[in-house]
C-alpha cells in the first residue's frame, strides 16, 4: 500500500492493480476487486482535477 492508502495503488502513479494479479482469487472476486480499484481511481482522479470536484459537487447535490 502507498501512501495515499489505496491497496490497489501500485509504486507508480496512476498504476492500479487489481483481481489476480494482486493476489490469488477467483472470477467473482477478481471483479469485486477491480470495481475496488476503479472506484480508488475515480476518487483520485476527482481529488487531483478541479473541474471534477465541480462536477461531483454537482452530481452530490442532485442526488440528495
Amino acid at each position: 500500500m502507498t501512501d495515499s492508502g489505496s491497496e490497489h495503488e501500485t509504486r507508480r502513479t496512476g498504476i492500479y492493480a487489481a483481481g489476480a494479479v494482486r493476489a490469488p482469487m477467483d472470477s467473482f472476486h477478481a471483479a469485486e476487486d477491480a470495481l475496488g480499484a476503479a472506484l480508488g481511481l475515480a476518487q483520485a482522479l476527482v481529488a487531483s482535477v478541479p473541474a471534477l470536484r465541480a462536477v461531483e459537487c454537482h452530481l452530490v447535490s442532485q442526488i440528495g
